[in-house]
């Protein structure tokens, strides 16, 4: 299948998402129309649109991104909706959240503060690597998993057969039965992969062997799913693990081992329960 996508415009902070709304409201600062699940920005300025027929009972409701209650703007209650709304409880919650992304560590840091002297490995490893053509990736729980999150950037265009298994180990996916799909990569492509992510935790993204795909290839990668009140560390967890492919590991220690202990690590703290 081919992918097919929209590029959406960069959101310094996600603040909230749109849950519900009556009337016609639109971001001043940009010109946009909000519709559902739209994504509200810390420099938004949501007010009712002036040019529309307006009444008392037009309302907008906005879902934090942290998670939390549903913030409900109702127009009888904020004279009239004439002005932009005051976001600046849902601006601090994001920045709170954001700041605890400071808990992960750098994989120098992570490596030095445990002393690590071995590594473990989910099952067995191959010389076929996954990551020759993918990466290991952070996404957020329910969003779409595009193919620039998991492709490397010079892998060869061409198509792919891909299987996500919901497990965090070889072992577990292998009492599993692929469902593998036919990706058309090429560089800079932005659409999504046809997979879905219902719940938190690891999953394990394999290449499977082409007109065979109830084989899956040894190497593969890991997806580290956040949820939703932890979606804005996916950026600086991104950043981190990408910094990490760079780096050099310990004397002794493979490159691979090294890279996947510590995106588990990361993982467990992007996961962890609240």
């Amino acid at each position: 299948m081919l992918l097919t996508g929209s590029l959406f415009a960069q959101c310094p902070l996600e603040i909230a998402t749109v849950a519900d709304f009556r009337g016609r409201f639109v971001d001043s600062a940009s010109g946009h129309v909000f519709t559902r699940n739209d994504i509200v920005c810390s420099q938004s300025r949501i007010e009712r649109d002036k040019a529309s027929e307006k009444s008392s009972e037009d309302f907008i409701s906005l879902k934090p991104r942290q998670g939390g209650e549903v913030q409900t703007y109702r127009c009888k209650e904020q004279l009239g909706c004439e002005k932009p709304f005051d976001l600046s409880s849902l601006t601090e919650s994001a920045k709170k959240s954001l700041a605890g992304s400071s808990l992960l560590q750098s994989i120098e840091d992570w490596w030095n503060a445990r002393g690590r002297a071995t590594t473990t490995m989910s099952g067995q490893r191959s010389a076929v690597r996954a990551t020759s053509v993918l990466k290991h990736a952070a996404v957020a729980v329910n969003a779409p998993i595009t193919a620039l999150d998991v492709f490397r950037d010079d892998a060869p265009a061409g198509e792919y057969s891909l299987d996500l298994c919901p497990h965090a180990t070889d072992s577990e996916c292998g009492d599993t039965i692929p469902s593998a799909r036919r990706i058309a990569w090429r560089r800079g492509t932005a659409g999504n992969l046809p997979f879905g992510t219902s719940a938190s935790g690891v999953y394990l993204l394999y290449r499977v062997l082409a007109n065979a795909a109830e084989v899956r290839l040894p190497g593969r990668v890991l997806v580290v799913v956040v949820p939703t009140e932890r979606a804005e560390w996916i950026a600086v967890a991104r950043a981190k693990i990408e910094a990490a492919e760079k780096a050099a590991p310990p004397e002794g220690v493979p490159q691979e081992a090294y890279v996947e202990s510590y995106v588990r690590y990361l993982a467990s703290i992007l996961t962890e329960p609240n």
